[in-house]
Order: C-alpha cells, then structure tokens, then sequence
C-alpha cells in the first residue's frame, strides 16, 4: 500500500489547478515555467507533452509521420500484373503499377512470396536447411544438405507408393466381393489379382520403410529435429539457455507495442493486389481468387487541402507515436 505525505498532496494538488486552467484554454506552456519539469497532466491526444515552444505537437495525435530521410520506392519491373474477369469473362480491369511511389493500385506479389519463404519450414526452403546445418557444425553443409534432399525425396516418393498399391489392393478387394457366388472362375482369377495386389504392397511398405530408417538416421547422426514434413526449430534462449527461451509473448508484446506507436488512416488511395503463386498453398487451380489485397494508406493533404493532388504528403499518424499505451483501452478520447 501506498503512502502520501503533505508534499504529495500538495503535489497533485498544483497538477489539478494546472490541468483546470489548461482545459480553460490557457495553453500549457505558458503555466509551467520550466518544460522539463514534470507538471501538468499530459492530454489524450497527445499535445504538450514537449512543452518548448514550437514543440507543442511533437508527439501528438493526428499529426504527419515525421521522416528522418527522404522517402525512396524501390520500383521493381518484374512483371507482377493482374486482371480481373465479369462474370462473362469479360477483363474489367487490369493492374500493372509495380510502383508504390505512384497513387493508386499497385500490383506486388513479393510480399506473399517473403511470407512464404519465412514460414516455409520445409526442405524447400533451402536457406532453413541450410542455416540449420551450419548451426549443427557441419563440415560440409552444401553437400549435406543435398543428401538430405534426396533422401526425403527417396522416403516421400516410396510413401507416395504405398498409397498408390494400398489404393490398388482396395480395388482388387472391392473386386472380389463384387463376384457373383457362382463364378467360380471369375472369383479365382479376381483372389489372384487380389494376392498380387497385397504383395506388391507388402515390397513398397518394405521399401518405404527402408528409405524412413535411411533418412531417419542420417537427420539423427546430424542432430536435427523433422517432424510431419517440416523441420523443427527449437525454442532457445538468445544467451544460450541462460534465460528463459522466446514464446509467444513477444508475438502479443510486439503487437500491442506496435499498436501503441502508430495507426495509420486506409483508402482513398487504391490498393494492393498480391498475385498468389501456383505453389503458394492457398493458391487454387483455375480459381479467379487466387490473390490477397489489402488497402494502401491515406496521404495528408498538401498545401492545397486536397487529398489525390500532387502536393499530398505523408499519412497522418492517428495515434500518438509515443509508448503511453493509449490504446490499451482505446484510442478515442470519449471512450478514454
């Protein structure tokens, strides 16, 4: 528990007469005589909370995004283009604009691609299995790591056997009892199949086991970890395991942090459209659908107060780029 003493009573005392004479309109500069002292209550949205004078709204709500350098668009001719379809199939618009220093919709497949890679725990992604070899102390991680590639590719395609002769023992099965019970002859020759069936199952179950035991050990000898398909990454502390290891709650705190520093405003100005790739996995053949989108933000208006014109400048910050966690809560000031 907490104990206040006459001087800090009389502390938050002069912070209530303050905070009255600023709500009253006297600006906040002018009642503190110093700006480093820590007097006044800070406002929501985010004014004086630099009390110099032409400093009033560093840190405010609603203000640009201040730069520190020139803005530079790294403008890629890659060929990134979509077209959109009626329901006649007919094109009704097309998007070639690779360039995000120009208004309006900009077509970039890029971003999904990065996502991808960086999800992409699988063998696939060769720069993963890589990084994991070296991290292993392997002498040789380049050829090392294309041992690995053929045996899973060795394992997968005998796996991709025994689903195909355990599909085909299912037929010769169904086969079978499809015989009428009176054809002797048909029931004999459909048992023969059945058995041929069943043994070549029993060599591709053999096989696929022998190709798992043979990439099974050469991951265990190397000391990796691959479970369904995907390598294993293990949560470690960053000052080897002397603390406690990363978890989830740096995804949450990044998040929330994140929120805390900037909300920038969305339309206006177009959009986004990320082309999915024939491998990405939620790419569909045939599918109209097949990219995300997302909407770019909205610029300031320039000198001439008209968004869309020439003059527009950088979006407006909605929040105050400081962490005073104002958006805990909310980040209106009625909800506040």
């Amino acid at each position: 528990m907490a104990t206040l003493n006459l001087h800090d009573l009389q502390f938050i005392l002069t912070q209530i007469l303050i905070s009255e004479q600023h709500a009253a309109g006297t600006p906040l500069s002018t009642l503190i005589d110093n700006p480093l002292l820590p007097f006044g209550v800070r406002t929501v949205d985010g004014s004086y909370n630099n009390l110099v004078d032409g400093r009033e709204f560093w840190g405010a709500a609603d203000q640009p995004f201040a730069r520190l350098l020139d803005s530079y668009y790294l403008h890629e001719e890659d060929g990134d283009s979509i077209t959109f379809f009626s329901p006649s199939a007919q094109p009704v618009l097309t998007v070639t604009n690779t360039n995000y220093g120009v208004d309006g919709n900009v077509v970039d497949a890029d971003p999904r691609i990065i996502s991808n890679l960086i999800a992409d725990q699988s063998s696939t992604n060769r720069v993963l299995l890589l990084n994991l070899l070296f991290n292993a102390g392997v002498t040789d991680p380049f050829a090392t790591a294309g041992d690995i590639v053929d045996a899973e590719a060795a394992m997968k395609a005998t796996q991709a056997e025994v689903a195909l002769r355990s599909e085909a023992v299912q037929l010769a099965a169904a086969a079978v009892l499809a015989v009428p019970p009176d054809s002797t002859d048909e029931l004999a020759a459909a048992q023969t199949l059945l058995g041929e069936a069943q043994a070549l199952l029993v060599q591709a179950q053999v096989a696929a086991q022998t190709a798992a035991d043979s990439f099974n050990q050469l991951v265990a000898d190397i000391g990796l970890l691959y479970e369904n398909g995907t390598w294993v990454i293990e949560n470690v502390a960053p000052d080897e395991g002397l603390s406690a290891p990363y978890n989830s709650w740096f995804t949450l705190f990044g998040q929330f942090f994140d929120h805390g520093l900037d909300l920038i405003p969305k339309g206006g100005n177009g959009k986004v459209y990320i082309p999915l790739q024939p491998d990405d996995p939620l790419y569909v053949e045939g599918s109209p659908t097949n990219f995300m989108v997302i909407t770019r933000s909205t610029p300031s208006a320039g000198p001439d107060g008209i968004v869309g014109t020439a003059d527009d400048g950088v979006p407006v910050n909605l929040t105050t780029p400081f962490i005073d966690q104002n958006q805990t809560y909310t980040s209106h000031p009625s909800h506040q």
